[in-house]
């Protein structure tokens, strides 16, 4: 109670820029890959990004369709409870 948090903006990649394994060692490399297909509903969404993010995996790469999915809304950053960010 009696925080603030303020966020940026998230910034989206197209596939083809995704980098392979065996390119980069480098640290902006996420260390796993969440690929995800038609999570519609935003809670789901925020359940998975939170339990990968708590899990051990900090650094984590999200894939998903850009249609038929949840996007990053309020909604998912309230239930991924700030994984998103």
């Amino acid at each position: 109670q009696g925080f603030v948090l303020r966020c940026g903006k998230l910034f989206f990649e197209s596939l083809s820029r995704i980098p392979r394994p065996d390119e980069n060692d480098g640290e902006d490399v996420p260390s796993i890959w969440l690929v995800l297909d038609e999570v519609v509903d935003p809670q789901n969404l925020g359940a998975l990004l939170r339990s990968a993010y708590f899990l051990g995996q900090r650094r984590i790469g999200v894939l998903v369709c850009s249609k038929n999915s949840a996007p990053p809304t309020p909604v998912v950053s309230a239930a991924s409870a700030g994984a998103l960010e």
